[in-house]
Parts: C-alpha cells; sequence; structure tokens
C-alpha cells in the first residue's frame, strides 16, 4: 500500500504539472507548444523528398494550380484529417497559407510526386504565435523550386527559379512572381526585399509528412468539432513523435530557443509529464491487479 500512494501522489504531481504548462500554451499561444517540439537542427546532406515518389513536369504544376478555386474571404481551415483537408482547401479553395500548402502535399503524396513543405520564419519569434509564410518545394523536373500555394504560383529570384534549400538573400536582387491561376495576380508580399530580410527557411521533409498523415489516418475518428480535433491530433503526433519537424539553421535554432526560453521550459515540462503519466498509470494499474490477486489466494 506504501508503492501505491507514492505511485498516486506522484501521478498527481505530475498531472499538475501537465496542467499548468499545458494552460500556459492555452492562455499564450498552443502553436507555441508544436513549434517549440518539432523544431530541429537540419543536416543539409539529408533528402527532402521520398525517393520513392517522381519528379513533377512543368504541365502538372500549372493544372494544379490553375484549378485551385481561391476563395476571396478565405479563412482557417481546421480540418485535420488529410482527405478533409485537401477537399476544404485545394478542391474548396479555403484556407490560410499553411492549411494550403498541407492540403496540396496530401494531393502530391498520393500521386507519388516529390514535394516538401518551406517555412518562411519570422526572425522576431512571431512564427510561434503563427505569423509568417509556408510554400512548397518541388522537383520539377530534377530542380527544386519554390511553389507559392497561396498566392497561386511560382516566385522568382532575378528571373530565375528559387531552390529553398540553397537560398541565398541579396538586398539588390529582384523578386517577381509567375502567376498560375486566374484568381491570383502577379503580386506576391512574401517574396520581396523587406519581407525575405526578415526570415529564415525551415524544411518539412516529405517522408515525415507521410508519417503523419499515415498516423491521422490510422487513428482519426470524428469529434464533431474540428478545431478541438485539429488540437487533440496534433497533440497526440507530437507528444508520440508523428508530427513532421521544421527543420532549421543551427544558430536560428539555438537562438530561439534563448530568447524564448520560459516556452521551450513549458513544452519540455508538459513533454516529459505527458509521458510519465501513462507510464505511472501503467504501473498503478500493474500495482492494482497484482494486489488483488494477491487478496485472492489469501
Amino acid at each position: 500500500m506504501k508503492l501505491r500512494k507514492i505511485f498516486i501522489s506522484g501521478f498527481c504531481a505530475i498531472l499538475a504539472c501537465a496542467i499548468i504548462s499545458l494552460s500556459f500554451f492555452l492562455m499564450t499561444s498552443p502553436l507555441a507548444l508544436q513549434k517549440i517540439l518539432s523544431l530541429k537542427i537540419i543536416d543539409y546532406k539529408s533528402n527532402p523528398y521520398s525517393q520513392e515518389f517522381s519528379v513533377f513536369e512543368d504541365q502538372e504544376i500549372s493544372d494544379f494550380i490553375g484549378s485551385i478555386p481561391y476563395r476571396n474571404n478565405a479563412t482557417n481551415s481546421w480540418f485535420v484529417a488529410p482527405e478533409l483537408k485537401f477537399n476544404d482547401t485545394i478542391l474548396g479553395g479555403n484556407g490560410n497559407c499553411s492549411n494550403l500548402a498541407f492540403g496540396a502535399m496530401y494531393a502530391f503524396i498520393n500521386s507519388r510526386k516529390q514535394a516538401a513543405i518551406i517555412h518562411l520564419l519570422k526572425k522576431d519569434y512571431e512564427f510561434l504565435h503563427g505569423d509568417g509564410h509556408t510554400v512548397l518545394s518541388v522537383n520539377l523536373k530534377n530542380q527544386s523550386i519554390v511553389l507559392d500555394i497561396l498566392e497561386g504560383g511560382i516566385p522568382l529570384q532575378n528571373n530565375e527559379y528559387i531552390n529553398a534549400h540553397n537560398f541565398n538573400y541579396n538586398h539588390e536582387d529582384k523578386f517577381t512572381h509567375k502567376v498560375l491561376n486566374d484568381r491570383k495576380d502577379s503580386q506576391n508580399k512574401y517574396f520581396t526585399n523587406n519581407y525575405l530580410q526578415e526570415v529564415e527557411l525551415g524544411l518539412i521533409p516529405q517522408n515525415e509528412i507521410v508519417n503523419y498523415f499515415n498516423f491521422l489516418d490510422r487513428f482519426y475518428f470524428q469529434f464533431n468539432n474540428i478545431y478541438v480535433e485539429k488540437l487533440v491530433y496534433d497533440l497526440l503526433s507530437i507528444m508520440f513523435g508523428y508530427y513532421p519537424n521544421t527543420y532549421v539553421d543551427e544558430t536560428f535554432f539555438w537562438k530561439t530557443y534563448n530568447e524564448n526560453k520560459i516556452q521551450v521550459f513549458f513544452s519540455y515540462v508538459f513533454y516529459v509529464s505527458f509521458h510519465l503519466l501513462y507510464i505511472i498509470f501503467f504501473l498503478l494499474l500493474i500495482q492494482s491487479i497484482l494486489f488483488i490477486l494477491k487478496k485472492n489466494k489469501s
């Protein structure tokens, strides 16, 4: 019984830590928990694309972007199920840049085409609150190029395609936008000198997005509240290692951690608490079963 009391006391203490840390993010920014735990240091030697998939042709990209029925007053798409996200964003024209990027990735993974997600992360760390921009990197005939789904086209640097995996910014560069959808114009407010000098690029590899989608496909069931579904499933995928990581330069990684110590602290308090809770619960369950068996024998 003494061991049981220790387990129960420990469980209650850890539960309190988990509740306090989670409450911190609910009151500030739930997205910060996701961003902190998924931020990793990039290995520039790794391939961002799945080697099992094939490259794009020009017409495939033009047809895909040209078919999106962009809404004039699009709102956030909270669907977490990959197919529902695709239906709402790419087929329905709804959602922000990140929503559209994940919707497009569902289509490209199903068609077995090489693509990855690129986050433009603000250097003022407002990306922890959702600020920034999200685009895709696609393999166009063995050349990595940036594809901006939200802006309906391809941004250009000095009239050349932009390689997000080997991007060099120069304040004298000229940025333009090759529009591929009649609902969009040739203006892209994100690929400008003023905007690009304030961001760092973060890469989400294709294989990790595939694993994330597979996790959702296996365990998803509806709660009849898409916002709650998004919070719950993304939280579970992060805790169990299925949420895709965002890989950044080592200097930016450590600067982010050093400048956001409170968020980092509560992120890892919650992460450790979450795993300790189900471990202790399991130990309590075993201890209870053994106690009952012992009592029955006596």
